[in-house]
């Protein structure tokens, strides 16, 4: 049990400090430190904006304060057609992500409605703009797309 721990506290502090040293993302890393392969990754755009890049600043990571308080988000589907709903309502999802990865989206599921929600609005002029924006790239939902009031999330 020693060993395990001393190990993974080992991970945990050697990982991150290769990678800060010489690349900047992970996906950088399996590319350039291939031992004479070659490596190449195919992915979407989108996945390399969920990684992310790694601090390589000295400056500390800012640490933001989330609170959760009443706001407002855009309902952007509800279904509930079993399978075909819970198809749907995923496929929408990463429709939404891949055009506004700034907004978090929201799936649930409270029987029998499948639900997609979209941002965090902490006042319904923000949420408004957004759902311009969002009518506007995807005009065949445009009639389903509504404000709602909700409990949000927002970085202070």
């Amino acid at each position: 049990m020693g060993k395990y721990f001393l190990f993974v506290l080992l991970v945990i502090l050697v990982v991150p400090v290769a990678y800060t040293q010489h690349n900047t993302t992970m996906v950088d890393s399996i590319t350039t430190n291939s031992a004479g392969g070659k490596v190449e990754i195919y992915q979407d755009p989108g996945i390399t904006n969920l990684l992310g890049k790694i601090n390589t600043s000295d400056a500390p990571l800012k640490n933001k304060k989330v609170t959760n308080r009443k706001g407002f988000r855009i309902q952007a589907y509800s279904g509930s057609q079993q399978t075909v709903a819970k198809t749907e309502v995923y496929e929408r999802e990463k429709r939404f992500r891949g055009r506004f990865p700034e907004y978090a989206t929201y799936v649930t599921y409270n029987s029998p409605f499948w639900k997609l929600r979209v941002g965090d609005f902490a006042d319904q002029y923000d949420a408004e703009e957004a759902l311009r924006a969002i009518k506007n790239a995807f005009p065949q939902y445009s009639n389903e797309l509504y404000i709602v009031s909700d409990n949000v999330r927002i970085s202070e």
